[in-house]
Order: C-alpha cells, then sequence, then structure tokens
C-alpha cells in the first residue's frame, strides 16, 4: 500500500472527517461494531483535546499506510511537544474503552522539526493465540501419533534437521530478547506507579500485601500439596539443602551490572530492575528524559517479543512432537494432576478471599460474587487482565464503592503484583514436572521452588513468549530438563484460561479491603444489590 497524505483542519468537519476514515478502515479490517464505534469516540476525543490545545484553525497531516501487513494512521502537527492521551481524563477513557481491541494510539515528539506524532494502528479481527496455540498442541499430537508409522530414518532426519532445528532457533531467539525485556518491564511499571509520594501514602500497604500474599500462598500450597506427588528424595535432605537455599538468596545480587545479562540469570536481572526503578521513581523529577527512553525502549522491546510470538505456535508443534517420539503418547496421561490442582486450589483462594471480604466489610459473599461475575467471564474467556481493565475499572467504582484514585491506581498494580494464583499454579506444575521426570529433591530443593516461583510470577512479561521465559528459567533452575518446556507450556496455556479469572477476582477484593483501610470505601454502593 502506497503512503497517502492530506491536511486537515481541526474545526468540526475536519474532526468528523478523520474519524469517519478511521471507521471506515476499522471496518474493513472486521473489527466488531461496537469498537469500532468505541474507536471512534475516542479518537475523536483525542481530536477534540488538540483542537482545544492548538486552536480549531490549526490544520494536521494524516498519514496513512501499511507496515507489516498492518495498516496505520499517523496523525503529525507543529508545536510543544503535547500528548492528547495524557490529557487530564483521557487516559482513563483509552483504557477503559481501548484495552479490549488491538488499538494503541502512541504519542511521540521529534525536537529536530518540533513536530508531535500520534501513530494509530488498525486494529484486525485475527484468530486468537490461544486459538492457534492450541491447535498447534493438536497437530502435534497427531503428528505424534504419525511417527509410530514413519520410518525410522525419516523421523530420525524430521527430529535432527527440522524439528530440533526450529526448536533450538526459537529458544535461542527467545532468550536473546528476554533479559532485555524483563529488564525493562519490572522499570516501566515501576515507573507506571508515577509519584513516590502517592505510592508511599496509597501503595506501600497495597504492594506490601500482595507480595506477601504471594509468598505465603505458594508456601502453604507448596507444603499441602508435596502429599499429592510421588517425589524421588536425593540424597542431602539435610545441609545441602539448607545450603542450596542460601546460594540462591546470595546468587540473587550479581557481581556486575553486566554478568546477569550475559548469562541469563533472570533472578539477578529482577533485583537489578527493581532497584534501577526505584531510583529512577525516587528522581522522577530529575529523570523525566531517562523515563521517556525507557518507556519507548520497553515499547520496542514488546514489539519485538510480539514478533517472536507469533513463530510460537511452531516451536509448540515441533518441541512436543519430538516429546512424543521420545517417551510416547504416555507423556499425557497424567496433565491431568497439575491441571486440576490449579483450578481447585485458584478457586479456593479466591472463595477464601471473598468471605475475608465480606466478614471485614459485612457483606453477603453472594453479593461480592454477583458484582464481580463480569470480570471473572471475560478472564475465564480471554486469559487476559489487560482485556478486562476496562470493566475492572467500571466495576470497582459503580458496584464495588472503590474511589476512582484508588481503582486507576491499584487496578493496574494489582494485575501486575497480585500473582498469589500464579505462583500456586507454577508450584503445581513444577511439582508435576519433578515427579514424571523423577528429579531428586530435598528440603531445600522445595523452600527454593517456593522463593524462586514467586518471585519470577511479578516479573512475568505480558506477552504470549513471556510465560515461555519464566518457564524456561524455573526448568533450569530446580533441575528439570529442558525437554520438559513445550508440555509445560501447553499446561500454562490452559491453565491460564482460571487463573487470570480467579485473580481479577481476587484483585477487586484487595482493593475494597485497601479501600476500607484507607476509609475511602463507599459502603453503601458495596452493599447495594
Amino acid at each position: 500500500m502506497k503512503k497517502t497524505y492530506q491536511t486537515i483542519t481541526l474545526n468540526n468537519e475536519g474532526v468528523d472527517r478523520i474519524s469517519e476514515l478511521l471507521q471506515d478502515r476499522f471496518r474493513m479490517g472486521k473489527v466488531k461494531e461496537k469498537n469500532v464505534q468505541r474507536a471512534r469516540l475516542a479518537v475523536e476525543t483525542i481530536l477534540l483535546d488538540l483542537a482545544a490545545r492548538l486552536g480549531s484553525d490549526q490544520a494536521i497531516v494524516m498519514v496513512e499506510g501499511k507496515f507489516l501487513g498492518r495498516r496505520y494512521i499517523k496523525l503529525i502537527y507543529k508545536g510543544d511537544p503535547y500528548d492528547p492521551m495524557a490529557g487530564k481524563g483521557n487516559s482513563d477513557f483509552l483504557n477503559k474503552f481501548l484495552s479490549n481491541i488491538s488499538m494503541d494510539p502512541v504519542w511521540s515528539y521529534h525536537a529536530e522539526d518540533k513536530t508531535n506524532e500520534i501513530y494509530i494502528k488498525i486494529p484486525r479481527n485475527e484468530m486468537k493465540d490461544e486459538v492457534i496455540l492450541m491447535i498447534s498442541v493438536v497437530c502435534a499430537i497427531l503428528m505424534g501419533l504419525l511417527g509410530n508409522i514413519l520410518p525410522e530414518d525419516i523421523r530420525n532426519i524430521l527430529n535432527d534437521y527440522v524439528f530440533g532445528t526450529v526448536s533450538t532457533l526459537f529458544m535461542n531467539v527467545l532468550l536473546a530478547f528476554a533479559g532485555i525485556m524483563v529488564f525493562l518491564s519490572i522499570i516501566c511499571g515501576i515507573i507506571g506507579i508515577g509519584n513516590i509520594s502517592d505510592f508511599s501514602k496509597m501503595g506501600k500497604y497495597l504492594v506490601g500485601r500482595l507480595t506477601g500474599e504471594t509468598f505465603l500462598w505458594a508456601a502453604i500450597v507448596g507444603a499441602a500439596v508435596i502429599p499429592l506427588h510421588s517425589f524421588r528424595f536425593g540424597e542431602g535432605n539435610g545441609s545441602s539443602g539448607w545450603k542450596a537455599i542460601v546460594d540462591m538468596v546470595v546468587g540473587i545480587v550479581p557481581k556486575d551490572p553486566v554478568t546477569p545479562f550475559a548469562e541469563g540469570n533472570m533472578l539477578q536481572i529482577v533485583f537489578l530492575a527493581v532497584i534501577t526503578g526505584i531510583a529512577v521513581l525516587i528522581l522522577s523529577r530529575e529523570t523525566r528524559t531517562l523515563q521517556d527512553l525507557m518507556i519507548q525502549a520497553n515499547n520496542a522491546s514488546m514489539t519485538i517479543m510480539g514478533l517472536i510470538s507469533r513463530l510460537l505456535p511452531f516451536y509448540i508443534f515441533a518441541s512436543l512432537t519430538m516429546l512424543i517420539w521420545q517417551n510416547g503418547i504416555g507423556t499425557f496421561k497424567t496433565v491431568w494432576k497439575p491441571l486440576l490442582l490449579g483450578f481447585l486450589i485458584q478457586h479456593l483462594i479466591m472463595f477464601i478471599k471473598i468471605g475475608v471480604t465480606s466478614v471485614r466489610c459485612k457483606v453477603s459473599p453472594v453479593i461480592l460474587m454477583k458484582k464481580t461475575a463480569a470480570s471473572y467471564l471475560v478472564g475465564l474467556s480471554t486469559a487476559s487482565s489487560s482485556a478486562a481493565l476496562g470493566l475492572a475499572l467500571e466495576t470497582n467504582e459503580k458496584k464495588l464503592g472503590v474511589a476512582k484514585d484508588m481503582s486507576n491506581f491499584g487496578q493496574p498494580l494489582s494485575n501486575i503484583l497480585n500473582c498469589s494464583t500464579t505462583a500456586m499454579a507454577f508450584v503445581c506444575l513444577i511439582y508435576y514436572l519433578a515427579e514424571i521426570n523423577g528429579t531428586p529433591v530435598n528440603i531445600g530443593w522445595f523452600i527454593c521452588v517456593i522463593v524462586g516461583v514467586s518471585i519470577l510470577s511479578f516479573a512475568m512479561p505480558p506477552v504470549p513468549g513471556g510465560t515461555l521465559i519464566c518457564l524456561g528459567v524455573m526448568l533450569a533452575q530446580f533441575g528439570i530438563p529442558a525437554d520438559y518446556l513445550p508440555l509445560a507450556g501447553t499446561i500454562a496455556m490452559i491453565i491460564d484460561f482460571p487463573l487470570t479469572a480467579s485473580r481479577l477476582v481476587t484483585s477487586h477484593m484487595e482493593l475494597v479491603l485497601e479501600s476500607k483501610h484507607w476509609k475511602t470505601l463507599d459502603s453503601r454502593i458495596l452493599k447495594d444489590r
């Protein structure tokens, strides 16, 4: 597609013209009609904000083109740096109405010619990533069964030169960017707090409770499900186990800032990211340029990882096929254990949290379940906290009585740090893999799993390949062969749906309790049926 340029004045006619063009492009992409209307309304909000700032006689340049098969529109205007998406009220609006579609307006400023640019991707009604991955799993199982009738020479050639090559190349490319992506993702999450004084007042209690509960639940579940597995207990359950714990704790702190990235030591990268993020946040006024640079770098790394993740179905297909050829279809006979355990324990945690909130706030648990049912269903159907963000914010404010400021601050933070159900699911998964592999375990191993999984749950990047990165680190850390990574990824992908659903509900409960702690909860709205 050839680029087209149009100069349009920001009067009412010009705003309508741009909005209608975007609406037409969205419909060409077969986007759902309700999302088309939301997108048009969002663009009109941005343009009207610009008109109020620059004047209705201001001319802007609209560029339409295509990059990597995806249409985009750029809005370019002269003047001092100004981001209309950051205008008062606009960021909340965009979060609520565009969180569940792929339109993500990005603002940038070019100092050399003093121009502002808003880059808008035109969404496409694509097949969901989860559906594509499930298709790749089914194809891998069928190919694995077909291996029984293939000549051994053909199977060896496919195994060594096709599937093995695809698997190795994908993991090499993924791990090449994994460290820097996790580093930037954590820093930007901390920067997103916005102001260290606000964080001290509103966030310290919430962050402390969320992180503490993650470790607590991981420990409780980790101890409770041990009798449900047949472990191979290795030698040295005493001193060597405790030495492993000390080594892991000491090993979190790197000797220098370069080695963790060179060696791919994710725990050390997380440590560096947290320290750097806190430092940047404390010096927020002096580090505006650095913050913008890190946010842009994070956006770039996420884009790269998004492109790499398009290859994930091929990796799943190749790796699972090889695993079945090596170990037989019996590999899948016991996958029900982590799936069932994960589902039951996730929902047990969710109902406990609802019960605690019910008692402390003196409201019926049935009312709480009814009010959060919509968020639960969105999480269950999409496995995406981002897709439910708009609905979650609305539920907090209009149904649960959480103040708007608390909701806007706490919900995104809770999406990142409310990892109780995530850590618990990964503990069950690691136990299962250790059981079927016959990995030698001891007391120290169990404690290392609980601590390590809890830490890595906070560091998981929000892209399809992010879970695979953390799983790869966990397998290496806990003595499980990398051959089990595709199986672990498949199980994690399935359990992610109920996990997201239960996590959204527990996040609602956390914010209700947080609001009650700060005496900002509107009990009338909360108890209203």
